[in-house]
C-alpha cells in the first residue's frame, strides 16, 4: 500500500469517484489543493486542468493497494471519516484513514458451548472411541 508497490493504479473512474465525493464534502477547498489554472487536452478535445490531473495520477498510484473489494470498502469508510474533518485531507493522510479502517472481514464467531448433557454425551462418545482405539 505504498507508491514503492508494483501494483498497477487505482481505476481512474475510482480515483474521479473520490475526487466527486471529496469535492462534494469541502467544495472549493478540496478542488484549490489541486488546481493550478493550467489546462490540457485530453482524448477526445476535452480539456482538464493539470494539477488535478496531477493529483488524481498520484492518488492513484498510492492507493493502488486498495483496489481489492476490501480496499474499496476502506476508501469508502475512510470517506465517511472525513465528514468529521474540517479541512480535506492530505494524501498521506487520506492513505492513514483507509489503513485504519476495519477489513470487511465478518468478526469471527465465538466457538459454540454445548449445555452441560451434551458434553457429558460428547465426552462420553469420545472416551469409547478412545477405549475402542486402545484397544485393538
Amino acid at each position: 500500500m505504498s507508491s514503492t508497490s508494483k501494483r498497477p493504479p487505482l481505476d481512474a473512474k475510482l480515483v474521479d469517484r473520490l475526487f466527486d465525493r471529496l469535492q462534494g464534502l469541502y467544495g472549493s477547498l478540496w478542488l484549490d489543493r489541486w488546481r493550478t489554472g493550467e489546462t490540457m487536452e485530453l482524448p477526445g478535445g476535452a480539456k482538464a486542468d493539470k494539477g488535478m490531473l496531477l493529483a488524481k495520477a498520484q492518488w492513484a498510484m498510492e492507493l493502488s493497494g486498495f483496489a481489492d473489494k476490501d480496499g474499496q470498502q476502506r476508501i469508502a469508510k475512510a470517506i465517511d471519516a472525513c465528514r468529521h474533518r474540517t479541512m480535506p485531507p492530505t494524501l498521506p493522510e487520506f492513505l492513514e484513514l483507509c489503513r485504519q479502517q476495519p477489513n470487511g472481514l465478518p468478526p469471527l464467531l465465538k466457538a459454540p458451548h454445548p449445555d452441560a448433557p451434551a458434553r457429558q454425551r460428547n465426552m462420553a462418545e469420545v472416551q469409547a472411541l478412545i477405549r475402542r482405539m486402545t484397544a485393538a
